[in-house]
């Protein structure tokens, strides 16, 4: 890897390691992402695996059980949401990317994806932040649990904080290229 010494604002930095540094964050958020939801998906086969054997098999009906379960998966939903959009590993239709044959199309096809995902998930993320700060001013609780109903709709938010930051990586890895390849 060729080291390039910039000069910034008097300081000497060294790209390689800023490169470095970046793919140390990105491993441990990658680590984080990966343990949560593995603990996530530990936790929820266990209650849906007690709610079975309880209701079937003692007859016993356990209140806000389903709730529990269903506020992990909603916690699950939104960190596998993430988690897919940070490796880049999420649905993405691209039989359109496969049949352009053209270099210049395939990049403004490329733009018109980045640009549009990052909309989106600015839309996503001013809505769930709005929910959110609504759910906040005026509380509701579940009556069964007696927690408030803003734990779920704070996963929604932590989801679409999540795949909003993916979606301007994007555009600033977009940005950063173009600016490369102009040179």
């Amino acid at each position: 890897m060729k080291r390039a010494r910039h000069s910034r604002g008097g300081r000497c930095y060294n790209s390689v390691k800023t490169v470095m540094n970046h793919k140390k964050i990105s491993e441990i958020v990658n680590v984080f992402l990966l343990s949560v939801s593995s603990i996530l998906n530990i936790a929820l086969v266990a209650v849906l695996f007690f709610l079975v054997l309880s209701r079937y098999f003692f007859e016993w009906s356990i209140l806000g059980l389903y709730d529990v379960a269903l506020f992990i998966a909603v916690w699950l939903y939104c960190l596998g949401g993430t988690l897919s959009s940070f490796r880049n590993e999420h649905l993405k239709v691209n039989l359109l990317e496969l049949s352009i044959n053209n270099k210049t199309f395939r990049k403004c096809q490329r733009v018109f994806v980045v640009v549009v995902t990052f909309v989106t998930t600015s839309v996503f993320l001013y809505f769930s932040y709005e929910m959110f700060g609504w759910a906040i001013k005026r509380p509701q609780i579940i009556p069964s649990l007696g927690v408030p109903l803003w734990i779920a709709q704070l996963a929604i938010l932590a989801g679409a904080f999540g795949c909003f930051s993916c979606a301007l990586r994007d555009l600033i890895n977009l940005f950063k290229s173009s600016v490369q390849n102009n040179k």
